[in-house]
């Protein structure tokens, strides 16, 4: 699953976490924006991402990983990208769904496909795919992926998995306003 090509600067990574010199999809946007609501991730601009001091329209494309159920309000999240989103921009957003809980400093959610349609309504398109599936939920649920010696596993176990929305991992939304 990769929506690389459909990615077009200016780009708003929300949530983006602690600061890496990596981009999305391996390519170096002209026009990249880093906001995170943790000053020391040292992104471009500090905020809250439920009310965002950004000018409408302002962004062809709207990056938002693994952000969603770490926020008390998602909807609040979800309009807000709606808001600084061009007209035709895109959202490409993911959410993890069986998976550990990771509270970073909370962890209050998890989203099926229903919901994630639910929240993106006012987006005129939107595409939900799982990511993971039975193999990729047991492997990192049992956290057997991050032990040094079984590592070398992690291919294997992606390579024998299909996604599967009855066992997702995890979920790719890609909304077009």
């Amino acid at each position: 699953m990769s929506f690389g090509h459909l990615v077009k600067p200016p780009i708003l990574d929300v949530g983006t976490g602690r600061k890496t010199t990596t981009y999305p999809f391996g390519y170096k946007f002209p026009d990249y924006v880093t906001f995170d609501l943790c000053e020391a991730n040292e992104p471009d601009i500090v905020g809250d991402a439920a009310s965002m001091s950004l000018e409408d329209g302002r962004f062809n494309c709207v990056l938002c990983n693994q952000l969603l159920e770490h926020v008390p309000d998602p909807s609040k999240v979800v309009n807000e990208i709606y808001r600084v989103l061009k007209d035709d921009g895109a959202c490409i957003l993911s959410v993890p769904f069986m998976y550990r809980i990771h509270p970073d400093p909370k962890d209050y959610w998890r989203f099926t496909p229903d919901s994630l349609r639910l929240l993106f309504k006012d987006f005129r398109s939107v595409e939900v795919r799982p990511y993971g599936g039975k193999m990729s939920s047991i492997w990192s649920n049992l956290a057997l992926g991050r032990l040094r010696f079984l590592q070398r596993l992690n291919g294997v176990i992606k390579s024998l998995d299909s996604p599967s929305d009855e066992f997702a991992l995890g979920y790719v939304v890609y909304a077009k306003k």
